[in-house]
């Protein structure tokens, strides 16, 4: 898969983490829910978080790719993963093969000096 984010998340709206969708199945609906509500502040505080989760991950995504000279996959790789998804749903998620999402690992792994995925979480953070 190349750096374009020619992602499946077009199910998922702007500004949730796609691990979250993982986590918490009901969240996508719930939000689609919340921004169809018939009450205008409703609306308004979910445009709100969106986009403060944006931009936390434009900049979750920027220091990963700046600091460790990953590419825009390979970081957000590490960032679906710090955030509690896994290999295979990031696979299923992106659309690339599980051994496609292997191979973007090890490279994370051979660039940020860590070897195992809780070390990744940490390296990547929640911040």
């Amino acid at each position: 898969m190349d750096d374009n984010d020619s992602a499946k998340t077009d199910d998922i709206p702007i500004g949730v983490p796609p691990a979250y969708s993982e986590l918490y199945p009901t969240i996508v609906p719930r939000l689609r829910e919340a921004l169809r509500s018939a009450s205008p502040d409703i609306r308004r505080r979910i445009e709100v978080l969106k986009v403060a989760l944006d931009a936390r991950e434009a900049q979750r995504l920027q220091r990963l790719t700046l600091t460790f000279r990953l590419t825009r996959t390979e970081a957000r790789l590490a960032i679906y993963l710090a955030d509690g998804g896994s290999l295979p749903g990031y696979a299923e998620l992106f659309g690339v093969g599980l051994g496609t999402a292997k191979t973007h690992l090890k490279s994370v792994y051979a660039k940020t000096g860590v070897n195992r995925q809780p070390d990744l979480m940490t390296l990547a953070g929640r911040s």
